[in-house]
């Protein structure tokens, strides 16, 4: 019964309250997230195992840096940013103009130890 009558009083005060037209969703902010080249880059490289520390995009050239590296890595290195930037472009249709990855190497500092087209 207190059921009853409870309803009853929601819905009578419903009924009284103020209705306007619903409120315009324009949202010019609000767009779908489209992650940049260096956070795809840098999931690709990642996927191929080669963990990449900071990563940058400049004019659609990708520029990153990975942690330091032996001489015998450098090859593998230079074989996963080649495979990285042919995912990219393929996946995300969009333009890849380069990329340009960094570490330190012993003995020789910090270098460029793969970039491409």
């Amino acid at each position: 019964m207190i059921a009853v009558v409870s309803a009853a009083l929601l819905l009578a005060v419903l009924a009284a309250a103020p209705g306007g037209a619903s409120p315009t969703y324009n949202f010019p902010d609000l767009r779908p997230w489209r992650p940049s080249l260096a956070v795809r880059f840098t999931g690709a490289m990642l996927a191929l195992g080669q963990p990449v520390s900071d990563a940058s995009t400049h004019n659609g050239r990708v520029l990153a840096s990975v942690a330091p590296l032996r001489a015998d890595q450098l090859a593998a290195v230079r074989r996963v940013a080649r495979i990285a930037a042919r995912r990219v472009e393929r996946n995300c249709r969009c333009t890849l103009r380069g990329y340009e990855i960094r570490t330190r190497v012993p003995g020789r500092g910090v270098q460029v130890v793969a970039a491409g087209p």
